[in-house]
């Protein structure tokens, strides 16, 4: 998978599969992520810690082996999923703050 270092980025038309942990891994804020694949990875399809602003639009996240997205965050965050399939994760979507 990636790793996210850098803040306003956009994501589009990129398959994350069969990763050992996370297909992408978001630390820093204002992330578009659009027309994705990410299947069946070690752990998430798509890990946030603390990342403001995530726009996830017409992706597939399927068969991953902990959540489909999972975000964790030290204070309320904005984040807004549109148009995606969440399927056959262990959890479709967990959010910790």
């Amino acid at each position: 998978g990636i790793e996210v270092n850098s803040s306003n980025l956009i994501i589009k038309n990129c398959r994350f599969i069969d990763n050992l942990y996370s297909g992408i891994n978001i630390r820093f804020d204002n992330i578009n992520i659009s027309n994705c694949t990410m299947a069946g990875n070690g752990d998430s399809g798509i890990f946030t810690y603390d990342a403001n602003m995530l726009n996830v639009t017409n992706c597939l996240i399927v068969n991953n082996v902990n959540s489909g997205i999972n975000m964790v965050f030290n204070s309320p965050k904005l984040f807004k999923i549109v148009n995606c399939t969440i399927s056959a994760n262990k959890i479709g979507a967990s959010i910790y703050n």
